[in-house]
């Protein structure tokens, strides 16, 4: 029987019992920052299991590994699974005043469509003001530009050495033109 589990951002292990050994499949976005390495634990320590790699748009790792081995390490049954960035490819962080949103929804509480719009969006930038909050959203002229309701809120900046649409909304989360 397959077992998953979710982790992180859109992270996915799948894994299931073969005979004497586990079938691991680990899945993540890939978000081109740097090389991440993936682990499970149960009700002892980490177990690494190596290195994801890059197929298109998703980071993969799969793995076959003895059953009793996991048992000895205390990793079976799999109670958590992750990701870590273990070298970073260069990429800037955000700048001052900037943080990682990877729940963009959460901030758009009583608007549905804008909570459904941001839903899906990955590697946001958020930063609060006085005035309100902006949410910084990846854009790339050869891809599908996201949070489309509201392109004419945009402005495109660079932020930590890429572009941004960056929107700028009320604390209550309804859009705001800066001036």
């Amino acid at each position: 029987m397959e077992h998953t589990l979710s982790f992180g951002r859109r992270g996915i292990l799948r894994y299931r019992e073969n005979g004497p050994k586990v079938e691991l499949l680990m899945e993540a976005p890939n978000d081109g920052s740097g090389l991440y390495q993936g682990w499970i634990q149960g009700t002892g320590e980490r177990l690494e299991l190596g290195t994801l790699m890059p197929e298109q748009q998703i980071l993969r790792l799969a793995r076959s590994l003895p059953l009793d081995r996991l048992r000895k390490a205390h990793c079976w049954p799999v109670k958590e699974a992750g990701i870590t960035l273990v070298h970073s490819f260069g990429v800037a962080g955000p700048p001052q005043a900037w943080h990682k949103e990877d729940d963009p929804a959460r901030l758009f509480p009583k608007d549905s469509l804008l909570r459904e719009s941001v839903a899906q969006l990955q590697n946001c930038l958020l930063c609060v003001s006085k005035e309100g909050f902006s949410l910084a959203v990846p854009f790339d002229r050869g891809a599908p530009f996201g949070l489309v309701s509201l392109f004419c809120f945009a402005r495109i900046r660079q932020l930590g050495g890429r572009y941004h649409a960056v929107f700028p909304f009320h604390h209550d989360g309804r859009p705001r033109t800066e001036g």
